[in-house]
């Protein structure tokens, strides 16, 4: 697995626990303990880099219960699944911006990958890239990513 998957696996829990408290798939079905350290483990994440967070991750994976493990390793497969979409949309997408957003979207993606960075690193250049933008080229960008998540869902 690469650190994209990871940095797409951080993301995603992360969003999920900020837009509700729902628990992650592969968690579905087990107790709230589970979930609760789980949880904390992400939260414990944020100045962690890819590499690390993959070590803990799986560490913590591999002292669950099989069926735990099972379903992790379905959600493992899904990811990657929509991964690969969504990379397949970003590139058609990404031929169709103009060059500056082409530019940063570039750096961004050359971030997201880096695994010397923490996710807070990560977070914090990205936000300045886009922060970075002309307003009309932040709305371009944002219509585009906008546009592949509702592609791939």
């Amino acid at each position: 697995m690469d650190a994209l998957f990871f940095w797409l696996l951080f993301v995603t829990m992360r969003t999920v626990q900020l837009r509700d408290e729902s628990n992650p798939p592969f968690l579905r079905d087990a107790d709230l303990k589970i979930v609760d350290e789980f949880r904390l483990l992400l939260d414990e994440s944020t100045n962690m880099t890819a590499p690390q967070i993959r070590i803990k991750v799986e560490g913590w994976i591999a002292n669950q219960s099989s069926q735990i493990q099972i379903a992790f390793s379905k959600f493992e497969e899904e990811v990657e699944k929509v991964r690969k979409d969504a990379m397949m949309a970003h590139d058609v997408r990404v031929a169709e911006l103009s060059s500056d957003v082409q530019k940063a979207d570039l750096q961004m993606m050359a971030i997201a990958s880096d695994e010397n960075l923490t996710e807070k690193e990560k977070e914090t250049q990205i936000v300045t890239i886009m922060n970075g933008l002309d307003p009309s080229k932040r709305s371009e960008l944002i219509r585009s990513i906008t546009a592949e998540d509702i592609s791939t869902s």
